[in-house]
């Protein structure tokens, strides 16, 4: 389960749920919407939380941008 839980102009912070773990990722996405840049690859940062698996870290980060593409065109 994913919420934003805080945004600006320029960054959005959104946090990840799992089973036992709380996950913090911050991105630079309403920065790069606000200057017209859609195609633009949107820098992620894991602020809190800790993940061992890189393949794990990837997998949540494409799932989320997939996500909030398909929210943007609806």
């Amino acid at each position: 389960m994913a919420k934003i839980i805080y945004s600006t102009t320029l960054i959005e912070i959104i946090t990840v749920t799992g089973r036992n773990r709380l996950l913090k990722f911050q991105s630079n996405r309403p920065l790069l919407l606000s200057k017209g840049l859609k195609n633009r690859r949107i820098n992620w940062k894991l602020v809190d939380g800790i993940l061992t698996n890189s393949h794990v870290l990837d997998t949540i980060i494409k799932s989320l941008e997939a996500h909030l593409k398909e929210k943007l065109n609806l």
